[in-house]
């Protein structure tokens, strides 16, 4: 006896349903509460109405809904190896909110090609140091919008894709 066209259908319909239909389990991750860890951004810049930033917030628990706590009380200093020291002042803002920033009491002028070390002291007592040489930027040639979609890591929108050379070593 020769398969219909409906009992092939049929067969060929049950066959992609058992298929396609998925399982779903729930999987609880054990994320571990870990102690705070010290997060530094920091920015020297060539344009001289910016004081020297730094800065400091702790880190929090994966699932904690309260924005990242402000380390309060730090001695901060910059130096450069042209033997220039600025220490940063913590700044509060009118509301007496802080949001973890140091600066520097003016505004300062970032040097490419100059190396800046940045040391940090914790009201704990822990001591940071860091590194860094302020290269170059290279040449842009151009701008150009480009349209994205949503994603986890972005909302939809257009973003600037930049032209320009590649220098090496840079």
């Amino acid at each position: 006896m020769k398969p219909t066209v409906q009992t092939l259908f049929w067969a060929f319909f049950a066959s992609a349903m058992l298929l396609l239909s998925g399982c779903e389990k729930v999987i609880d991750l054990d994320l571990k509460e870990a102690n705070p860890s010290l997060v530094v951004e920091g920015l020297v810049t060539e344009d001289p109405s910016f004081p020297y930033t730094v800065r400091l917030t702790r880190t929090k628990n994966y699932f904690a809904q309260s924005i990242a706590p402000a380390e309060l009380n730090a001695f901060v200093v910059i130096t450069d190896d042209a033997g220039n020291t600025d220490t940063l002042f913590h700044r509060i803002d009118p509301t007496g909110k802080t949001s973890g920033a140091y600066y520097t009491q003016s505004p300062k002028i970032g040097v490419m090609g100059r190396t800046y070390s940045l040391y940090i002291r914790t009201q704990d007592g822990k001591e940071y140091r860091a590194i860094s040489k302020m290269e170059p930027m290279n040449d842009l040639d151009s701008i150009r919008p480009l349209f994205q979609e949503a994603n986890s890591f972005r909302e939809e929108g257009f973003y600037p894709l930049i032209f320009g050379p590649e220098y090496p070593g840079i």
